[in-house]
């Protein structure tokens, strides 16, 4: 016989347990509650028993749409702030520089439209591989992103998940609409990433 690794049903706790105990009645160091030990074939690693017992519910089409309207407008208002000030000192930097004013237009665009992709980028990035899973939009509707076991992703699976979004974009969106028919609620990218968008 063997140590098994399981989770006490009451606090959660990973517990290292005797198979020599498969089947009989244990109590949990951490929270003293008495719980019976399951048989060997039916003990399971910890993050699996983790998942199972929990009740995933996938995000629904409308409640995700939400979440990216309150994120666009978050995201509207930060770029334009940003916006402005990187517009205003780039372009009194090119004024006493010499340059005139159409190249420095141009400039000030080019440089914005660049600025503005690049905190679009971090934004989705970093707030969807964090603690919370999610970003201040889904956050506000409950949702986060997982990986396909409810993992937290890491920052390259949230990469590779916001920039596959263009690839639902180039289907004339039909890539976004599939959260609205797919078994479990996966947008284009969602599969391409291998991610899923859950209800907290």
């Amino acid at each position: 016989m063997g140590i098994a690794t399981l989770s006490c049903p009451h606090c959660g706790k990973h517990l290292q347990i005797d198979e020599a105990f498969s089947g009989q009645e244990v109590s949990c160091p951490a929270c003293s509650e008495v719980f019976l030990v399951p048989p060997v074939a039916a003990v399971v690693a910890p993050d699996a028993a983790v998942a199972q017992s929990r009740s995933v519910t996938y995000a629904g089409f409308w409640k995700r749409f939400a979440a990216l309207l309150i994120d666009s407008v978050l995201l509207s208002i930060g770029g334009l702030i940003v916006g402005v000030a990187f517009g205003a000192v780039l372009g009194g930097v090119m004024a006493v520089a010499g340059y005139d004013l159409p190249t420095t237009q141009a400039a000030c665009g080019v440089s914005g439209y660049i600025l503005g992709t690049i905190l679009n980028w971090l934004y989705y990035t970093l707030f969807e591989s964090s603690s919370k899973q999610a970003t201040l939009g889904k956050m506000a509707l409950g949702i986060q992103v997982t990986d396909l076991e409810g993992r937290r992703v890491s920052f390259a699976r949230a990469n590779g998940r916001y920039w596959t979004k263009f690839v639902s974009s180039l289907t004339l969106c039909i890539g976004f609409l599939m959260a609205a028919f797919t078994e479990r609620k996966q947008a284009l990218h969602d599969v391409m990433a291998g991610c899923l968008v859950v209800n907290r």
